[in-house]
């Protein structure tokens, strides 16, 4: 009887043995595109961005000759070219604006958006109407159209980074009165010129907060209202611990998207030096960007991943 047991437990064991690896080479399956795609696409193209990097670029004949130069394009970026740390520094600030903007934007908009109204679903479709139109020729037709300069103010408005796509009237009488400081008065003028970017921009965190709201149970609030909570309680110990872990997704994407913002001076920088035939300084440029960038990334999750509330760990 015991060795029918054992046979039996044995047999359980093989089968779930094979099972394992039925579900094992399925989800190779499941991630072999994404893994195909991540070494075609990114770690190969990374690969030959540093080769070119560390050197010196011609073309001649239609072929690029590489003169190997080490270090030096990163030595000259880090230690001498003028314009680099300024221009990152306002990238950096331009990035805490509209995360400062967007994200409590996006969710105070996914919490209105969450109640039953008429219209709810065409006012959903309304905010996330932007990131299907997010495209460059789109984005460039409605600059043209909107600002109504053709193509020489589209060039004034990529050159310059107080441009929008909607210019707030001119407040500096009513705030000289009020006596408030030039810096400030530039801040609340940029942000009030920037309501509409704001808008446009924040599409998917909108979406991504959606989702985490509605996926809150309705019993929660329920338990709230008979136990006599307020609105603003309910928000603050239910709906903003349940969405943290999406929220902290929506505040890296928008850390992302801030940085790879082609109105973003250090991308404009980058595609100047490409337009100019300097390849290498260029490329070099973009690779010490991407690192200062991971890295801030990586400095943002871990700050506040400390605060995120996750179910599973109660």
């Amino acid at each position: 009887m015991s060795i029918a047991k054992a046979e039996k437990k044995k047999l359980i064991k093989v089968k779930h043995s094979r099972l394992e690896k039925k579900r094992a080479v399925w989800g190779y399956a499941f991630i072999s595109l994404w893994l195909i795609g991540s070494i075609v696409f990114f770690i190969i193209p990374l690969a030959q961005a540093f080769i070119y990097s560390v050197n010196s670029i011609t073309i001649s004949g239609g072929a690029l000759d590489l003169t190997y130069v080490g270090f030096d394009n990163y030595r000259y970026l880090l230690a001498e070219d003028p314009d680099f740390y300024t221009d990152f520094g306002e990238s950096l600030g331009d990035m805490l604006l509209n995360v400062a903007v967007i994200v409590p934007f996006a969710l105070f908009t996914a919490v209105i958006l969450r109640e039953k109204f008429f219209g709810r679903t065409f006012a959903r479709a309304i905010f996330f109407f932007p990131v299907i139109l997010s495209s460059g020729i789109v984005l460039t037709v409605l600059k043209e159209q909107v600002m109504g300069g053709g193509d020489e103010t589209l060039e004034l408005a990529t050159a310059s980074q107080s441009s929008y796509m909607f210019e707030a009237p001119d407040f500096a009488d009513i705030f000289a009165r009020l006596g408030l400081p030039d810096q400030l008065m530039n801040m609340i003028q940029d942000l009030l010129s920037q309501i509409f970017d704001i808008t446009w921009k924040s599409g998917v965190q909108i979406l991504l907060l959606l989702s985490a709201v509605n996926s809150i149970s309705s019993s929660s609030y329920e338990a709230a209202d008979i136990e006599g909570a307020t609105g603003w309680e309910k928000f603050w110990k239910i709906t903003f611990p349940m969405v943290s872990p999406t929220l902290l997704v929506a505040i890296i994407y928008t850390v992302i998207d801030s940085f790879t913002d082609l109105a973003n001076p250090v991308i404009t920088k980058t595609e100047d030096f490409m337009t100019s035939g300097e390849y290498a300084y260029s490329t070099a440029l973009g690779l010490m960007y991407f690192v200062c960038v991971l890295l801030i990334i990586g400095i943002i999750y871990f700050i506040i991943n400390k605060f995120v509330f996750y179910e599973n760990d109660r």
